[in-house]
């Protein structure tokens, strides 16, 4: 880098120009390399992350305006069975007097982030009443802040068959009529308003259950399961609810028949119906017939309280 110079006039206290090593002109050389160098050095890295932060605005911007969205629909004439496969989102379903499956994808929040690579892959096909979405995360690397939530929105005719697959995402049923399977990796469950056979399990989320039920099996790893079973459910094979890591809680119908079959390894069993106890009285079992008994119905947790209503 070359020198730079700018001239100065210095003037004494009283007014007379000192010595000049230029000479007469009053002029005096000052060398600004080694400034700037040190204005490199010290504002350098202040100037570039204020660059970034710049350009990651903008970039949010940009994301926040072209949000990711799908959309289809297909129309089916009989029964459909239905099936969603996602990768971190969460499921809505919900079921309405229609004939239309229909499939929504969409980002919920904000981001300010700069995506280095990934996306989503979103794929849906129809084969007769048999209708199929798949919602796959390509890998990547996002820099700055990202709150952007993916959700995948099911709308399908009151009485179908589904079933969901969820690696990342909580999962939701309402109104549904028919046969049900629905997996969380890691995510809650819930059903509402049902009728017919369920069977829902989560490896680290809570179970909410409510409607009439042919078959049920509720499972979970870590954490707890309500169940509401609504008048005219009855038992035509073995039911199951468990927890390894969390409490359950079971309301009944006062005509329901079963064999009960309750275990905690820690925790206590309450019951507030009339079971007829078979065996051996504990805290952390009970095993009894509910009017007469029936079907076995299994109440097991390794960590809670069970609460039978």
């Amino acid at each position: 880098m070359g020198a730079y110079f700018y001239s100065i006039k210095v003037p004494s206290e009283r007014n007379v120009a000192p010595p000049n090593p230029l000479g007469e002109s009053g002029l005096k050389a000052v060398d600004f390399s080694a400034q700037l160098g040190a204005l490199t050095q010290r504002d350098g890295k202040v100037m570039v992350m204020r660059l970034m932060a710049a350009v990651l605005v903008a970039l949010g911007a940009v994301s926040n305006a072209s949000a990711e969205e799908y959309s289809k629909s297909y129309v089916v004439t009989g029964r459909p069975q239905v099936h969603v496969h996602v990768d971190d989102s969460s499921v809505h379903v919900i079921a309405s007097d229609t004939q239309n499956v229909e499939f929504n994808v969409k980002r919920a929040g904000s981001s300010v982030a700069l995506n280095l690579g990934g996306g989503l892959k979103i794929e849906s096909h129809q084969d007769g009443d048999r209708v199929e979405l798949t919602v796959l995360h390509k890998p990547g690397i996002a820099l700055g802040f990202n709150d952007k939530r993916l959700v995948t929105e099911v709308r399908m005719p009151r009485e179908g068959n589904l079933r969901v697959e969820s690696v990342d995402g909580s999962i939701t049923v309402d109104s549904l009529t028919g046969d049900v399977q629905l997996h969380s990796t890691d995510g809650a469950v819930t059903i509402a308003h049902f009728d017919g056979r369920c069977d829902a399990s989560s490896t680290d989320g809570s179970l909410r259950a409510q409607g009439r039920f042919d078959a049920l099996n509720l499972q979970t790893t870590d954490g707890s399961v309500v169940a509401k079973i609504a008048d005219g459910s009855k038992m035509s094979s073995p039911w199951s609810i468990r927890s390894v890591d969390g409490s359950l809680e079971v309301s009944l119908p006062r005509d329901f028949q079963a064999n009960i079959h309750a275990t905690t390894v820690d925790g206590s069993i309450k019951l507030g119906l009339p079971v007829t106890v078979q065996g051996d009285v504990s805290k952390s079992e009970v095993n009894g017939a509910l009017n007469g008994g029936g079907q076995e119905l299994t109440l097991a947790t390794t960590d809670g309280s069970i609460r039978l209503n």
